[in-house]
């Protein structure tokens, strides 16, 4: 061997190693992304569970308590609409948070490129979950006020 043939082996060997330490970079980014995802996205779901579960205990509330018909007529259809309206909300939470992990597993090999609108859908969802806690709060207030 000469020397244009070593400094061609080396450069061969050298571009080698660099591509295969991108290939490493791009794979803990996608390891940490993915990280990242699922804990937000288990986060989400056990929000929207309670979030379930304090409806249903809401639907019990109502269907125990008796309404007078003359009195109480326009507080029900105000609870009957904020109850829809959180019936609504759960719904699409649940189809947020299922689309978040389809976007998750069709991008796994390309987290990088979808992280920042990853991270935004999980915001919008925390801001769900919170605007249905908000209206479960009215709600219990408007009835404990009865």
């Amino acid at each position: 061997m000469n020397g244009g043939e070593t400094f061609e082996f080396v450069a061969a060997v050298a571009g080698v190693s660099i591509g295969l330490a991108a290939l490493l970079l791009l794979a803990a980014v996608a390891v940490i992304g993915t990280w990242r995802a699922s804990k937000h996205a288990s986060e989400s779901s056990v929000a929207a569970g309670r979030a379930s579960l304090t409806v249903e205990e809401l639907a019990r509330r109502l269907a125990d308590r008796t309404v007078a018909p003359t009195e109480d007529a326009s507080r029900f259809a105000e609870l009957h609409g904020e109850a829809a309206m959180l019936i609504q909300q759960q719904q699409q939470l649940q189809q947020m948070a299922r689309g978040l992990l389809d976007t998750m597993a069709a991008e796994s090999s390309q987290p990088a490129i979808g992280l920042d609108e990853l991270e935004s859908t999980i915001n919008r969802l925390d801001t769900t979950v919170g605007e249905m806690a908000a209206s479960l709060a009215n709600l219990i207030r408007l009835l404990d006020r009865r």
